[in-house]
């Protein structure tokens, strides 16, 4: 992602500081924030699991986690420092929870047993092989696994923003890294969902 595109996705985000939380984070309602949340924990268990949420926006699937899963720990990293200082607010006196500012494309990242993404690989990019790159790239991170939704082309229409993937090619470039692969296409209209295991 070069300078431009950054500096587009947090122009956007922070032209819509001050509305609704969802709003903020470009959710239509809050309600499509939890049904995407629903579909990243259909990966499995995540109790004792240590968990990485890229694109972690203000740090939402950190409580989603905290209300059904025990003894978690959460990373959440974002681009955008509004967002990362909101989730220090709402979040940061939890347990095994910890927040930091970065582009998770361009920084050493740790090792965890999960990473997650709910949106943040949706943007435009100028490399043609994104996110499929990105995604080689993470996996070297998880020791279990990753759970990811994309927006669907199929459905969506591509703004200058946002950017829309195939599910069937999708569901191809994750079986490249690993058989072991689940793809989720029956909850929102313009949504899907990838769980990819290491076994």
């Amino acid at each position: 992602m070069n300078i431009m595109e950054k500096a587009t996705i947090q122009r956007f985000h922070r032209e819509r500081l001050g509305q609704l939380p969802h709003q903020e984070l470009a959710y239509q309602t809050e309600d499509g924030q939890r049904i995407r949340f629903e579909q990243l924990c259909k990966w499995g268990n995540f109790d004792g699991l240590s968990v990485m949420d890229l694109g972690c926006g203000y740090g939402d699937f950190r409580a989603y986690l905290e209300s059904r899963f025990d003894r978690v720990t959460y990373l959440g990293v974002d681009l955008l420092d509004d967002f990362i200082t909101g989730a220090e607010r709402k979040y940061g006196h939890l347990p095994r929870t910890h927040f930091i500012q970065a582009d998770f494309s361009q920084v050493t990242l740790p090792e965890v047993d999960v990473i997650v993404m709910s949106g943040s690989l949706n943007y435009r990019n100028s490399t043609s092989d994104y996110p499929w790159s990105l995604l080689s790239s993470l996996w070297k991170n998880a020791r279990l696994g990753m759970a990811f939704n994309l927006l669907n082309a199929n459905s969506f229409d591509a703004s200058p923003l946002l950017t829309g993937y195939c599910p069937d090619e999708a569901l191809q470039r994750c079986m490249q890294i690993t058989p072991h692969c689940q793809r989720i296409t029956d909850y929102l209209e313009h949504d899907f969902t990838m769980l990819i295991h290491r076994q």
